[in-house]
């Protein structure tokens, strides 16, 4: 990297760090001002987007953007419409490609998108994840192990002397070597991984392995995780966990606090959960996830549709942070199933069940996957464990789950050797076949 690229990496890294820290300590009315005023700015910049400014002259949009509840005048963006408006209208005229920085969306659910950043808005963004993990206790001279499916790009890009170590440990790994990779680092204060990895080592840690990996806190993301789950990864290592709420979009939407409630990081994004008519519904009702990034002034995502349900709370959180809460995320779109009746339900009340079953009996099932071919036919797929011996004691799960659904379903079973990971090795507990959106 040549000297002058480093000088301005620093230079954005502690600008970032003085406009993201201090708002931690903001009075509600100061953050809520500096939401809105960073929303007016986005909305001002799209002006200078051709897929935006479409859409002004076709719904006679006041463009002086005086009211942020002119917001909801604009059309939902969904992943769609953002993948074939990328070049010609979401992407900011006048500004090169080849100047920002280029990745994209693991493609877990569907096509990757492309994403685009500014170098200052790539490190805003990772030092918005940084303060994250500050709330959750993390402090410069930790150390940080990710175990993920690819290195993180930034992990050494911040490394000043003793402070901002950071170390990567392949996913796709088997869990016996994570856990290998991790005592070898011997100094372990933060491990950041998804759900699965970490509950996939859960299983094998042993009493020795627990004397030796002693990490102060573990932040989970990119996947669904119950309470139960969470309870068993505090279990096993011994320390807090917490769970972040983000998106390749836009980084960092959300996380835990040391009470367990969802702070939305409202200088990062502007939240709003709408109806299936694209209302606005009221705080504790389950509806779409809409977001606006306000920090990328390159690629303008407003109103963007995640694929992802949830619902906010109208509840202040005695933690000290002033930002808006998220009651919960209930999941993606694709996860939730409409049976025969049209009832609807979510597959995490089924993955609630799955892991009861797998603590009462456990290495049964190793690994598992139900997918929904529609009218109230599932399939069950799993790698059996070591002590499974026959079908009467998955016959009990495939009961409770029956039980917990208020009309006839049918669940095949099928035995296999291997399950398939999404192409970012995330486990995809749950295949929705019958979805069409």
């Amino acid at each position: 990297m040549r000297f002058s690229k480093k000088i301005l990496i620093l230079y954005y890294f502690f600008s970032a760090l003085f406009k993201t820290v201090p708002v931690l300590f903001f009075k509600k009315k100061w953050v809520d001002s500096l939401s809105k005023r960073k929303l007016k700015t986005c909305l001002q910049l799209s002006k200078k987007s051709s897929y935006y400014n479409d859409i002004y002259e076709k719904q006679n949009i006041d463009t002086r953007f005086n009211d942020v509840d002119q917001l909801k005048e604009i059309p939902v963006l969904t992943k769609k419409l953002f993948r074939d408006n990328f070049s010609n209208g979401v992407f900011v005229k006048g500004e090169k490609e080849e100047d920002q920085v280029q990745q994209s969306t693991s493609g877990s659910t569907g096509t990757p998108l492309r994403l685009i950043y500014p170098l200052r808005t790539y490190i805003y963004y990772i030092i918005t994840l940084v303060r994250t993990y500050f709330i959750f206790g993390y402090r410069p001279w930790h150390h940080i192990v990710y175990i993920k499916y690819e290195p993180v790009e930034s992990a050494d890009q911040f490394k000043l002397g003793p402070f901002f170590n950071a170390y990567f440990i392949d996913s796709k790994l088997s869990p016996q070597e994570r856990i290998k990779k991790l005592k070898e680092i011997k100094k372990v204060d933060l491990i950041v991984a998804y759900p699965s990895s970490i509950l996939e080592m859960c299983n094998v840690l042993t009493e020795e392995d627990k004397k030796e990996i002693l990490p102060k806190f573990i932040s989970l993301n990119s996947e669904a995780v119950t309470k139960e789950q969470k309870k068993c990864i505090v279990d096993a290592f011994h320390c807090p966990v917490y769970v972040e709420y983000s998106a390749q979009e836009s980084w960092i939407i959300a996380s835990e606090c040391k009470f367990g409630n969802y702070h939305i990081y409202t200088d990062n994004v502007w939240l709003e959960i709408l109806d299936d008519s694209g209302n606005t519904v009221p705080a504790g009702q389950t509806g779409r996830i809409i977001i606006t990034t306000l920090n990328n002034p390159v690629m303008l995502l407003i109103r963007y549709e995640l694929g992802d349900l949830g619902s906010l709370s109208d509840k202040a959180c005695s933690c000290g942070l002033k930002f808006p809460l998220l009651k919960e995320i209930t999941g993606r779109k694709v996860d939730k199933f409409v049976l025969e009746s049209g009832r609807e339900h979510f597959f995490l009340d089924i993955m609630l069940l799955v892991y009861k079953f797998i603590k009462k009996y456990p290495d049964r099932i190793q690994m598992y996957q139900f997918e929904y071919f529609g009218a109230n036919q599932f399939e069950m797929r799993f790698i059996p464990g070591k002590q499974y011996d026959n079908e009467q004691e998955i016959q009990t799960l495939l009961d409770a789950i029956q039980d917990s659904i208020d009309e006839p379903i049918h669940i095949k079973t099928k035995i296999t050797e291997r399950i398939e990971k999404g192409p970012s090795d995330k486990i995809r507990y749950f295949i929705n076949s019958s979805c069409t959106s």
